[in-house]
């Protein structure tokens, strides 16, 4: 079950600079967004899987490993960016739910 959760901003500030753990994606328009920026709309959760049962080559019995390896991987090659910010990268969304889930477990459930 999905938690709501508060996101801090992740940085230190040392000497007036502000550095930040962990490495960002770059938006649409350049601006670095790390990873409390790629969210996604449940209505885009929807319509993907949708999207995947409607696609002839989908099998309802696909893991994560596969799925993220036969279509992630794929739509996001050489853009430098999650599915998120690839499909948010105009107005990327920030994340208010963590939803976890097993590799080795069916997509679908």
């Amino acid at each position: 079950m999905p938690m709501d959760i508060h996101v801090e901003p992740r940085s230190d500030e040392e000497d007036g600079v502000v550095k930040f753990n962990g490495k960002p994606q770059y938006d649409g328009v350049g601006v670095a967004r790390f990873g409390e920026h790629w969210g996604m709309s449940r209505a885009q959760c929807a319509k993907l899987l949708q999207d995947l049962q409607d696609d002839p080559h989908w099998d309802r019995n696909t893991n994560m490993y596969t799925f993220v390896q036969e279509y992630v991987k794929p739509w996001t090659h050489g853009t430098g960016v999650g599915l998120a910010l690839l499909w948010n990268h105009n107005s990327p969304l920030l994340v208010n739910k963590m939803i976890s889930h097993c590799w080795k477990e069916n997509v679908e459930e």
